[in-house]
């Protein structure tokens, strides 16, 4: 099982749900909550009308909507 952060951003009205790789910090600038970053985002995964609850052990819940995205500049809970 892959052991990753779930880290939950917002923009407008909108709840995003991103999945980042549990890795050590280096040479990155560690994300503060209730500060603003421009997260490239890619979709992994969205299932809007499905029955599944969990993708790869991790939970997907109807308040982000099902969508788990991933950031492409996002390492662990580092921005790069």
């Amino acid at each position: 099982m892959q052991i990753v952060y779930l880290v939950y951003a917002t923009r407008n009205d909108s709840l995003f749900k991103i999945a980042s790789d549990k890795v050590k910090r280096v040479g990155c600038v560690p994300i503060r909550v209730g500060q603003s970053y421009a997260l490239k985002l890619n979709k992994g995964l969205e299932c809007i009308s499905c029955n599944i609850s969990y993708w790869n052990g991790i939970p997907l819940d109807e308040e982000s909507g099902r969508n788990l995205y991933e950031a492409y500049n996002l390492n662990g809970l580092c921005i790069k």
